[in-house]
């Protein structure tokens, strides 16, 4: 008995996150519209930076993730090449808030663009900031988040209102939207070419109940490292190097990478690379032996692929 209640428990917690992240992820992102009168300018403002004000630690550690850096000249310059409508398609995750499109739109002076300018809680740069705070925490001036660690001494006035409180944020459901294509979205060979929430679907991350959250956000830190960091890439990589001798003149040197700490393919997307050199050293000796490419190569136009040597 107790069993099966456990099940319905946990089946009701499942739809709920499901439910809520469909009405939080639901596309297009509605405007966040005109915020309640009761809020102050800090309270109403949408900018990182008013977020930074009581949760500077947060601010801190975003600043130098690649969240920060969703818009840069890489994609300023494709979004030259693009219609309103391909452009949105980009933003979506990007610069996923309405006010970041309206702003993109004005900037580059698309159809429906805003005819005024923005409010005075749009930082004039939104669009140009990324992944903001506001496009995982915020809609109509709502403030959500994971549980709270502690409870606040009753009475606690709390800027904005509060929050309120998702399981969600600490699924690896939470992230899917913008790492994991749908079934029917961009392929080449047969291959999504975001595929990531599917990958730890299949991994022994998911079975173990190890969210994209426990190692990208470790203790909430909004840091989201991942193959562009030194450290978080030699904590997934193993590695094995063995000599043995053929004769007296040679040996054979054998190298072994194996992904035993990611729980995706590393690296799971098209344009990261990790280049394996080995290099033969010793007194007045330094001479590169072996090269060795890992990842999914593609070419520009990314409709041909030429080689996937993933782990």
């Amino acid at each position: 008995m107790w069993a099966g209640w456990r099940h319905l428990s946990e089946r009701r917690a499942d739809e709920a996150i499901e439910a809520f992240l469909a009405r939080h992820w639901a596309q297009p992102l509605a405007p966040q519209g005109d915020p309640p009168a009761t809020f102050t300018p800090a309270e109403a403002a949408l900018g990182p930076e008013g977020c930074g004000a009581c949760h500077p630690a947060q601010l801190a550690d975003w600043k130098t993730s690649l969240h920060s850096r969703a818009i840069g000249p890489g994609i300023l310059w494709q979004l030259r090449t693009m219609q309103q409508h391909q452009g949105n398609d980009c933003l979506r995750c990007h610069a996923p808030l309405a006010e970041q499109k309206a702003l993109m739109a004005l900037e580059r002076g698309w159809p429906n663009a805003p005819s005024s300018p923005p409010p005075s809680w749009v930082p004039p740069d939104l669009h140009r900031q990324g992944l903001v705070c506001a496009a995982c925490h915020v809609r109509r001036h709502e403030r959500f988040g994971p549980k709270a660690r502690a409870a606040l001494p009753e009475g606690t006035r709390l800027p904005h209102g509060g929050f309120t409180e998702e399981a969600a944020f600490s699924d690896s459901r939470f992230c899917s939207p913008c790492h994991q294509f749908a079934p029917d979205g961009r392929q080449v060979n047969g291959k999504l070419l975001e595929n990531t929430y599917a990958e730890w679907r299949a991994s022994r991350h998911a079975s173990e109940g190890r969210q994209c959250q426990s190692c990208h956000m470790p203790d909430r830190r909004h840091l989201w490292r991942g193959i562009h960091d030194r450290d978080m890439v030699r904590s997934a990589l193993h590695r094995e190097l063995s000599v043995t001798r053929v004769d007296a003149g040679r040996i054979r040197v054998t190298a072994v990478l194996a992904n035993r700490g990611a729980g995706h393919y590393l690296p799971t997307y098209v344009v990261p690379k990790l280049f394996v050199n080995l290099v033969l050293r010793g007194p007045g000796t330094r001479m590169l032996v072996g090269q060795h490419v890992v990842g999914r190569t593609l070419d520009v136009g990314l409709e041909r692929e030429t080689a996937d040597t993933r782990l």
